[in-house]
């Protein structure tokens, strides 16, 4: 919520008019809240908040005076290596998971220098990380599935030196070896 704290009523108002008296839930809460029912610890409900207004205002419950809103964080999947804006992504959209091309159109696609058909995607399950090698290259060109990434994933793209060597450094690097070699000679 972007002003968590304690927000009082006196008559019981609706989910969505509780958020708002915090600001809303931001782009880093998850959808999936729950409602826990005061004075009883075993009474608790689950309303879901849609990015479909009609589906939030239609399917909204009542919270009462002295309840409490929890709004847990979304799940974060981590895109890391030769990508443009690397970093942890939310997933903010009405499911628990997101495609690898939509978390890879989060980090800004790949750098030029990327080796495309080396990316791992690292996941843990059941306290054990299972790596994957994945070619970025052919699932976007839909010749390979485009796998589904759940919380706390990692894609690791890593860098190639010879595509950097190749597209920028060759050129540059000759000119530099001529003119350093013109001061070194007597």
């Amino acid at each position: 919520m972007a002003r968590p704290g304690a927000y009082p009523i006196t008559t019981p108002r609706t989910v969505l008019d509780v958020l708002s008296f915090a600001g809303g839930i931001t782009n880093v809460a998850d959808r999936n809240i729950l409602i826990q029912r005061h004075g009883s610890k075993d009474e608790a409900v689950s309303y879901f908040v849609s990015n479909d207004p009609k589906q939030a205002v239609a399917t909204q419950i009542m919270v009462n005076p002295g309840d409490s809103v929890i709004v847990p964080k979304a799940g974060i999947v981590y895109i890391l290596g030769d990508v443009n804006r690397p970093g942890g992504f939310a997933m903010s959209n009405n499911q628990d998971h997101m495609t690898l091309l939509q978390a890879l159109s989060l980090a800004g696609g790949l750098q030029h220098s990327a080796r495309q058909g080396h990316a791992r995607l690292i996941r843990q399950t059941e306290g054990t990380a299972h790596e994957e090698q994945l070619n970025l290259g052919e699932i976007q060109k839909g010749k390979l599935p485009n796998p589904t990434l759940y919380p706390g994933d990692i894609l690791y793209v890593p860098f190639s030196w010879a595509k950097n060597l190749i597209t920028t450094g060759a050129p540059g690097m000759a000119s530099s070896a001529a003119s350093a070699a013109i001061y070194a000679a007597p």
